[in-house]
């Protein structure tokens, strides 16, 4: 395998930032990220917005989770997201936005 000096250093470089990063550090910022733009989104009618952090272990990061009337807003989640993957930078959705979602039997 080759590798450049460069990416070496690149790596190291890396790895020494995330190992100097804390947990509770890594989960303010991204908790300070998500209530930004929620800010940014109140001026849409009927928007709700809420900062959860998922029961999952693989994906314990803050999350922004945002609800508004289709009716009012005129645009589809699904639309939405379309529309941020367009952008730059381009801004990834969770996969299931805007499908309904299936209860599971335990759910029920």
């Amino acid at each position: 395998m080759k590798v450049s000096k460069e990416q070496i250093v690149g790596m190291v470089a890396a790895v020494d930032w995330f190992l100097s990063q804390s947990d509770a550090a890594m989960e303010a910022e991204f908790r300070r990220r998500a209530e930004r733009i929620a800010a940014q989104l109140k001026s849409i009618p009927t928007m709700e917005s809420k900062v959860v952090i998922p029961n999952v272990a693989a994906n314990a990061i803050p999350h922004l989770l945002l609800r508004y009337d289709t009716q009012r807003v005129k645009i589809r989640p699904s639309d939405v997201m379309v529309e941020l993957r367009k952008g730059t930078p381009s801004i990834e959705l969770n996969p299931q936005t805007g499908k309904k979602t299936r209860r599971r039997p335990a759910d029920r």
